[in-house]
């Protein structure tokens, strides 16, 4: 995902609040672990412990891991997800 798709996701949280509070939680929760992932991999650079590194990276992309599992659970109706329109990429807007 990237920092536009993010922003546009937190966004959409945002401006529907309405009985969606454990939606929103879990994606700040995404949000929090991809910003660990940044931190912690510069940390590891820093401390020259490459052994966590492969950790530190698959936090870094738990929104994309997130944004397709949803996707595919709505796609199978299992489970709905009104936000995935805000994930467009800006050329089909």
């Amino acid at each position: 995902m990237t920092l536009q798709q993010l922003q546009d996701l937190k966004q959409w949280h945002r401006h529907h609040p309405g009985g969606r509070a454990m939606e929103a939680a879990l994606c700040d929760l995404v949000l929090c672990i991809w910003a660990a992932g940044w931190t912690l991999l510069l940390a590891l650079a820093v401390i020259d412990a490459p052994e966590m590194m492969p950790v530190s990276l698959l936090m870094t992309l738990t929104p994309s891991f997130y944004a397709a599992a949803r996707r595919q659970l709505h796609q199978r109706g299992l489970l709905r997800c009104d936000w995935l329109g805000a994930l467009q990429s800006p050329q089909n807007r």
